[in-house]
C-alpha cells in the first residue's frame, strides 16, 4: 500500500517523460465519441492535434459541447474542439467528444500522461525514478509504525524535488 501510495503521488507531481504517450484516432464519419485506448482514469490529456489538417484542437467546456450537440444542429466538418467525457463502461478507458462531428477520416493525436496501474507482483517493474518511491513508500512507514518520519519526509520531498527540476 505505501509503495503504490508513493509511486501515485510521485505520478501526479509531474508529467515524466516514461509516463508520456501519444493516442492516434482516425475519425469515422458521423462519429463524434472516440475511446482513449490503454488508458486509466488518472490520464492526464497534454494536447490534441488534428494531424491532418495541422492544427491543435482546443479543449472546450462540458456545458458548450452539450449547447452544440444538443440545443442546435451539430455542426460537421474538421474537428477543432474537444472534451473528456465519461469512461467506457466495459474497460473503463476514457473518452473523448469532437466538435464539430467528423465529416471524413482525420488523425488525432492525443499527447497523455498515462500514469500505471498499481503495482500488484513482485515482477512489477516502476516507470518513474524508483528510488523517489522507496523514499516516499519510507517515510509513510515510518509514519504508520510511530516514527518520527519528518527527516525521511524531507529526504523525499527534496528528491522529488530535485528529479522534477532535472
Amino acid at each position: 500500500t505505501f509503495v503504490n501510495d508513493a509511486k501515485r503521488e510521485v505520478e501526479d507531481g509531474y508529467n515524466w517523460n516514461c509516463l508520456r504517450g501519444t493516442i492516434q484516432i482516425l475519425t469515422v464519419p458521423g462519429t463524434f465519441r472516440y475511446k482513449l485506448t490503454g488508458l486509466n482514469s488518472r490520464m492526464r490529456i497534454r494536447s490534441v492535434k488534428n494531424v491532418t489538417n495541422r492544427w491543435d484542437l482546443t479543449e472546450a467546456q462540458q456545458d458548450q459541447m452539450t449547447n452544440w450537440f444538443l440545443y442546435q444542429t451539430p455542426a460537421q466538418g474538421a474537428p477543432y474542439y474537444y472534451t473528456k467525457n465519461g469512461q467506457d463502461d466495459d474497460t473503463q478507458e476514457p473518452m473523448v467528444d469532437l466538435h464539430p462531428i467528423p465529416d471524413g477520416i482525420v488523425q488525432v493525436n492525443v499527447n497523455v500522461v498515462s500514469p500505471q496501474g498499481d503495482l500488484v507482483a513482485y515482477s512489477d517493474n516502476i516507470k518513474i525514478p524508483a528510488h523517489l518511491v522507496v523514499l516516499g513508500a519510507l517515510a509513510k512507514a515510518q509514519a504508520e509504525m510511530g516514527v518520527d518520519p519528518t527527516r525521511a519526509e524531507a529526504a523525499y520531498t527534496s528528491a522529488v524535488q530535485s528529479a522534477i527540476s532535472r
